[in-house]
């Protein structure tokens, strides 16, 4: 591994994959390190997505979403519990996220294990390329407000390979997906009162991904900040322009970005092959008492180097306490006739 990789000034720490221990920290906002996978196996028809938090100074400390799809089956589990952590592994009994290879490049590997009672196992994820921090690459991308301090957000593709035991099936498995890994001061429903962005896409040469996110102290018609970048075999560069366009049932349609060192990428015509919705960040009931939903949409796409498949994920925001200062309207019963 050389030195002179494109981009690799905004490559994060191996160690930046473990679970921070911050000194001095503050009462008034949480701690939180979390993970994001999302990953698909078409063959086996498996889709998956697994959400960690992490928190130094909230109980319980742990926060873990999981949620699988395979034909009509599904599951959705969302746990708070006190995390256990041994070595380089962290999490609960539901799922243990260990830390093989914390490097920002095809040397990553991770391993997620399983037990929710109806599915057990283990998957294996591998870097595809690199994995930038946005908030170096992308500065004035990420949200800081009284609500939100991020320190780091960083994204990679991955490839997963594993095997899961759903009830009497074994599902032997061989796929894609992408990671999302970030830390900071925030309160969830700080975070995303006007909903989020993203998607992570393989090339057949390269990793492209996205995220549009607006500030949470940003007025509804401010503009939208917007983060892009691709990656390859010899480093990783930020998009200077580009589009997205959705369908009007609000699935991906297509997208196109310029990049700095002059490289134009599009993708198009995107065919859905899964989607699956699940708990992302959870509603505080002391504050405005929003969650966020998390939507994957898995989906091929067209491209001029070849078939590109990917993971586009919306995150769209709602009143978790749909009634808070509510005012209910009833009209009084008449006065009986006499």
């Amino acid at each position: 591994m050389t030195t002179d990789i494109a981009g690799a000034w905004a490559l994060p720490r191996p160690e930046d994959e473990l679970p921070h221990d911050p000194t001095g920290l503050r009462d008034d906002l949480p701690w939180k390190d979390t993970y994001w996978f999302g990953f698909r196996d078409g063959a086996a028809d498996l889709t998956g997505a697994v959400h960690l938090t992490m928190s130094a100074n909230r109980a319980p400390g742990l926060r873990a979403t999981v949620a699988f799809r395979h034909g009509r089956e599904q599951l959705l589990r969302t746990v708070y519990e006190v995390p256990h952590r041994s070595g380089d592994s962290f999490g609960c009994e539901l799922v243990t996220l260990r830390v093989i290879d914390g490097h920002w490049d095809e040397r990553k590997r991770l391993e997620l294990t399983f037990d929710t009672g109806d599915i057990s196992g283990a998957v294996e994820l591998r870097g595809r390329h690199y994995g930038p921090n946005l908030a170096v690459l992308c500065p004035g991308l990420l949200p800081t407000a009284a609500a939100v301090e991020l320190s780091g957000h960083v994204e990679q593709g991955v490839v997963m390979s594993g095997e899961l035991r759903w009830g009497d099936h074994t599902l032997v498995l061989d796929g894609y997906g992408h990671r999302d890994r970030s830390w900071g001061y925030r309160k969830s429903d700080g975070m995303n009162l006007m909903g989020y962005t993203f998607a992570g896409v393989h090339l057949p040469d390269a990793t492209l991904g996205f995220l549009g996110w607006q500030h949470p102290s940003a007025g509804a018609s401010d503009p939208l900040p917007v983060g892009a970048w691709l990656a390859d075999e010899t480093g990783v560069r930020a998009a200077t322009d580009g589009w997205y366009r959705r369908t009007a049932e609000g699935r991906p349609d297509a997208c196109q970005f310029q990049f700095t060192d002059g490289r134009k990428v599009e993708v198009w015509g995107a065919v859905p092959t899964a989607e699956l919705f699940y708990a992302y960040h959870e509603p505080e009931l002391d504050g405005p008492a929003i969650g966020t939903l998390s939507w994957d949409q898995h989906v091929h796409m067209d491209s001029p180097e070849g078939q590109a498949v990917a993971v586009f994920n919306h995150g769209t925001p709602f009143m978790a306490d749909v009634f808070r200062n509510a005012r209910f309207c009833a009209a009084e019963a008449p006065p009986a006739e006499r």
